[in-house]
């Protein structure tokens, strides 16, 4: 019961850590430009960071949750 509580624990502090990194990276790619980063990307390649920076701020918020429900 020990060991179960000790690995609940640690999937709980992983979901936690993996969901605001997600969230960070997510908000990241939709944000860069108004950060003056320059990351040179073509129109296309426009799209796509905003459609992986969408994506990565659901699955963060997706963990984040996921590690609350959890605990």
């Amino acid at each position: 019961n020990k060991k179960k509580d000790a690995s609940s624990w640690m999937r709980t502090i992983y979901d936690f850590t993996m969901g605001i990194l997600w969230l960070g990276l997510g908000v990241f790619f939709l944000f860069h430009k108004k950060w003056g980063f320059d990351l040179r990307f073509s129109d296309k390649e426009m799209t796509l960071a905003y459609i992986f920076g969408a994506s990565g701020i659901l699955y963060g918020l997706f963990r984040i949750y996921r590690g609350y429900k959890n605990k």
